[in-house]
């Protein structure tokens, strides 16, 4: 009989723990183990993704320090590639873990370090957040085109599942080859990308006409070509298919359901009475929507107040045990220890007065009144609440203050430790108090490197392309993250996975 070989690749490495597990269970010698480092994945120009499942979970709830790791282990490979960073700057306690490895590595590659940067340009800044510093905004609903397609319709690996009218769906390929138009449109405000597409198919037809009309001679064989070429491009997976997908998120945005979710969640980033949120909560509720829905919209009114009420929280607890059963009572509890939500054990008479409340005025993270579509600051990336992401004005903050003890009075109000460090050539690192000067030096055209360990929304990412390219700005930007989020899958790591790991453990 002829011997069977079975090798088992860890994916994306093989740990002490899995290896003690194949011990104990006596297969260990059998197999041949070895391990396949996917790293990073380019998902556009400028992003750079570890694809890590349930970082937010693993690093809240579970204190797990992989993910760390793996950040660890990319920002090494960049700097195998690009040079080392010269400067570094962050918020939080992972960032600053992370950091810590990053100065030690150095320290230990110091002999080596000069000889093999000699040819490299290096990489001017690196800034690193944690997810926890900034929860508010994936609970926001975000407005940019490719935010609200994987808000609606879950954009993944490149694919979208598009509802027809018959109730079925169809798998689309997003981003097809060859197709300018969706880099064009995919960090527009929603409001302008359906102007956009109007006025792409307006000109279409305004050449067809006049190509229709025209005589033609040998001269404009060549004209015409180019018309079918752009032509079959745009119908075959241009202005067609965006043109698709807008349409089934204008059904999804025109609902009274998700224009009564924008307005509660703009009373809740201005501070407005959180009465009307608790009454579309109780509606919700009434309907049987998804709890994750209305666990979400409890958790932008929990971050934003500094929690919930008393009386508030005891309501919201009551109605969730008896429309959905005794098991989601564990919901409150992961909500809890993961930070998103916590009852308010203070008078409703004297509300709470919250973190963000202190840094919505500070930071500018609030527009009065904001106009739809219009882009004159980040807020377009939530532009129904007039809400600027709480992590791209740190980031602005950090690299465009002048003022180092305002930024150090700002920053302080956010939760975890700011930290910077910097390095010589010859690989010392000293700590210095945040922050320095770093906008105003007059250096030439440089690399930043920012890093979000936690995972960063589709709106945030246009939030920072925009902000890198304001003309005062001379740096490009390369963004890295362990994952692509929204509320909706941030909420499902804290609720699902832990819920069932608690089921599992009674059971056993």
């Amino acid at each position: 009989m002829p011997s069977i070989s079975i090798t088992l690749c860890f994916i994306p490495r093989r740990t002490s723990a899995c290896e003690q597990a194949l011990q104990e269970e006596g297969v260990y010698g059998e197999l041949l183990i070895t391990e396949c480092s996917v790293g990073m994945v380019m998902c556009a120009s400028d992003v750079l993704t570890l694809e890590l499942p349930h970082t937010v979970r693993d690093l809240l709830c579970y204190q797990d320090d992989s993910p760390k790791y793996y950040v660890f282990q990319a920002l090494q490979q960049i700097q195998r590639s690009a040079g080392y960073f010269t400067h570094i700057y962050g918020k939080g306690k992972a960032s600053l873990q992370v950091a810590q490895m990053l100065s030690r590595a150095r320290k230990g590659n110091s002999s080596d370090q000069a000889r093999s940067s000699e040819n490299k340009p290096g990489i001017d800044v690196l800034l690193m957040l944690d997810r926890e510093v900034d929860m508010i905004t994936p609970t926001c609903t975000q407005l940019t085109y490719e935010g609200l397609i994987d808000e609606v319709l879950k954009l993944h690996n490149n694919t979208v599942e598009i509802p027809n009218d018959n109730g079925s769906t169809t798998r689309k390929k997003l981003i097809q080859q060859g197709d300018s138009l969706f880099n064009e449109l995919r960090d527009l405000n929603f409001a302008q990308v359906c102007d956009t597409l109007f006025e792409k198919s307006t000109s279409m037809q305004s050449n067809y006409l006049a190509l229709r009309d025209k005589e033609f001679h040998e001269t404009d064989v060549a004209e015409f070509r180019n018309f079918v070429r752009t032509l079959r491009t745009n119908m075959g997976g241009g202005v067609d298919l965006h043109a698709t997908v807008a349409q089934a998120l204008l059904r999804k945005t025109k609902t009274k359901k998700f224009l009564d979710l924008l307005a509660a969640e703009r009373d809740c980033v201005e501070g407005q009475a959180i009465d009307a949120c608790f009454e579309l909560l109780q509606d919700l509720h009434g309907k049987g929507q998804p709890l994750q829905t209305s666990l979400r919209l409890g958790s932008l009114i929990s971050l934003t107040n500094g929690g919930i009420p008393r009386k508030y929280h005891s309501c919201m607890r009551t109605e969730v045990l008896h429309l959905y059963g005794f098991e989601t009572l564990l919901s409150f509890e992961c909500l809890e220890n993961s930070g998103l939500m916590k009852r308010n054990e203070t008078s409703l008479l004297q509300p709470h007065r919250s973190i963000f409340g202190a840094l919505k005025k500070s930071l500018q993270l609030v527009v009065e009144e904001p106009v739809e579509g219009a882009v004159s600051d980040i807020h377009f990336a939530f532009s129904s609440s007039g809400y600027a992401p709480l992590s791209v004005r740190i980031v602005q903050h950090l690299l465009e203050t002048s003022t180092s003890k305002s930024a150090e009075d700002i920053l302080r109000l956010v939760p975890g430790p700011g930290f910077e460090y910097h390095f010589s050539p010859e690989g010392r690192a000293f700590c210095p108090p945040l922050h320095s000067k770093l906008a105003v030096d007059p250096l030439p055209r440089r690399l930043i490197v920012v890093c979000l360990i936690g995972g960063i929304t589709y709106a945030e990412l246009a939030a920072l392309r925009f902000w890198a390219k304001q003309d005062n700005h001379k740096f490009d930007i390369l963004i890295l993250t362990t994952q692509i989020i929204t509320g909706a899958r941030v909420l499902g790591e804290v609720l699902d996975k832990i819920v069932h790991d608690r089921f599992e453990t009674v059971s056993a």
